[in-house]
């Protein structure tokens, strides 16, 4: 693999102040495995790319809208009862605004809205929404912990989320005593042609995965079949997780979870020689 393959001082590291950028520079570029659903831009892919590193993007999820359910109108024209409305993926939010509500009815909510990382924010703030809440850490966890800590007892909380997400959320809110109406915006499912997809992991120097269903959907997909000496980047401690379930330890996981963070995390995990690098999440 890629450690083996490359002598000492193939990479170069180059700093600049203005822009903190990377360039790196070798006779071979690793490869690395995206398995996140493809988006019009990836801050992901695009730093890892003019790292110089090569990326192949084979997706592990697909996306599908889910119907409305019946009482959603009804839902929303009583929006001004909820004290919270939380948004947990930039899909939930494009899914919500784009299919789920009408364009006369996305005036800014009369509620407070949590959501859980910049990416989900930014997506909100297209749509005209304002974020009173995002975590300290980009997970669920954190964002229960944060929203208890702001009195939760009694309030009325609107999830709006994936089929798979995990119940971490919810559970926490109800054992607050919160009152907690969920709505499913869309099922994540395993693309049917990804087993074909998967043959030439061998190539691949690392796989990135940003979900626990990413995850999921990888090993089914590969069977028998997984490579012996796999490497992998996760975006965050809950992926981790489900990495483990697997029997892989991740090489890189970064301090912060978004994509930017985790692209530059692997970036330092090449310049570094395929050292571990892993930060520790921190306890909420």
């Amino acid at each position: 693999m890629w450690k083996e393959a490359m002598p000492k001082g193939y990479w170069t590291e180059i700093w600049t102040t203005s822009s903190r950028h990377i360039s790196m520079l070798n006779s071979r570029r690793p490869k690395v495995l995206i398995t996140r659903p493809k988006e019009e831009e990836s801050p992901l892919k695009r730093i890892l790319e003019e790292a110089g590193i090569h990326v192949l993007w084979i997706p592990t999820l697909k996306i599908t809208p889910l119907e409305k359910p019946p009482f959603f109108e009804e839902l929303v024209e009583n929006l001004s009862t909820f004290e919270w409305v939380v948004f947990t993926s930039k899909n939930g939010v494009k899914i919500f605004f784009e299919q789920f509500l009408s364009k006369e009815k996305r005036d800014p909510f009369p509620v407070k809205i949590a959501a859980i990382g910049p990416g989900t924010a930014k997506a909100l703030a297209e749509y005209g929404q304002k974020v009173d809440l995002m975590p300290s850490e980009y997970d669920s966890k954190t964002l229960a912990c944060e929203m208890i800590k702001k009195g939760i007892k009694g309030k009325k909380v609107l999830l709006l989320r994936a089929k798979e997400a995990s119940p971490l959320l919810k559970e926490k809110l109800l054992k607050e005593g919160a009152e907690v109406t969920e709505v499913h915006l869309y099922k994540v499912e395993m693309p049917d042609n990804l087993p074909f997809l998967l043959k030439e992991l061998d190539q691949i120097d690392l796989v990135v995965f940003t979900s626990a269903q990413a995850v999921h959907n990888f090993f089914k997909a590969l069977s028998e079949n997984r490579p012996s000496n796999l490497q992998v980047a996760v975006i965050g401690p809950v992926t981790a997780e489900a990495l483990k379930k697997y029997g892989i330890e991740p090489k890189v996981m970064p301090n912060e979870y978004t994509l930017e963070a985790l692209a530059l995390s692997i970036i330092d995990y090449f310049l570094k020689g395929g050292e571990l690098c892993v930060s520790q999440p921190l306890i909420c």
